[in-house]
Formats: structure tokens, sequence, C-alpha cells
């Protein structure tokens, strides 16, 4: 900045020092200066714009250089993305066939339960028939009343698991 501010006090003095000598020195002379100048003034222009057309030239190519490192960071991210959507597919499907193991086998454990508790309970009429009946022990009404809640409590959990 301070080197500019010298070069415009250096043009104010020269202008100053010329317009004295304009007024004391014919039209031909004046002209040969101004065409000299001119030239210098280009010269400088001309330098200066070199000048900045290297620094540009630098500035792009560390730009240059930091997009190509961007995109080399951003292409080995996706390949570890694509990897992982891949194990997350796998995993996705092991958890699905799981689920429906889990859910044909439910009926089935739910009978196994209530039939080896003491809440169902076979009974002959006689010692002497053959045919048993199934009968309900006193306490089953307290299997309902604890289940339904229970069941009712997990599937209020599911769905507020689910919304947020």
């Amino acid at each position: 900045m301070d080197a500019h501010l010298e070069v415009a006090e250096g043009c104010v003095a020269y202008c100053r020092s010329f317009s004295d000598r304009i007024h004391n020195s014919d039209e031909g002379e004046l002209l040969l200066e101004l065409d000299a100048h001119s030239a210098q003034l280009f010269k400088i222009l001309e330098y200066r714009n070199d000048e900045n057309l290297t620094k540009n030239g630098v500035a792009l190519h560390k730009d240059i250089e930091a997009l190509r490192d961007i995109a080399y960071h951003s292409k080995r991210e996706s390949e570890t993305l694509v990897k992982l959507a891949e194990q997350s597919r796998k995993d996705g499907r092991a958890l699905k066939a799981l689920s429906v193991l889990g859910t044909l086998y439910l009926p089935a454990t739910f009978i196994a339960t209530i039939f080896s508790s003491s809440l169902i309970q076979a009974q002959q009429a006689n010692a002497s028939e053959i045919n048993t009946h199934f009968v309900f022990a006193r306490q089953f009404w307290l299997f309902i009343v604890m289940t339904v809640p229970l069941m009712l409590l997990t599937a209020g959990c599911m769905i507020w698991v689910e919304k947020r």
C-alpha cells in the first residue's frame, strides 16, 4: 500500500512540474514527451498485469489442488458409504428372517406355555373313562388381566419409538 502511495505522490509531483513545462515549451516537444511517458506507463501497467496474472495463476493452481483433494476424499467417502449401505442391507435381511421365524414360532410357544402351566388341566370324568376334557384353573383370569395390559404397553412403546 505504501508503494502505491509513493507512486501516486510521484505522479502528482510530476504532473505539477509537467504543467509548469507546458506553459514554457512548444507543442512538438510536449507530444514527444507525452509519447515517451505513455510508453513508460504502458510498460508499468503491463508489468503489474503480468505480476497479477502470476499471482492469480499460483492461487488458481492451489485451488485446483484443493479441489482435487476434496474430490479424492469425496470418492473415498462415497465408496465407504456404499459398503456401509450394502452391509446394512445384509443386516436388514438377517433381521427380517429372524423376525419371520419368531413370528412363526410365537403361536406354538404361546400354546406350549399355556398347556405347561397350571392354567389349563386335563381331567378325566371318572377313573374308568378314557375321555378327558380340559378345565381352566380358577386363576386363569389373572393371566388375561396381566397379559393384555403388557401387550398394550409393548405396542405403545413400539409406536412411540417409531414416531421418534
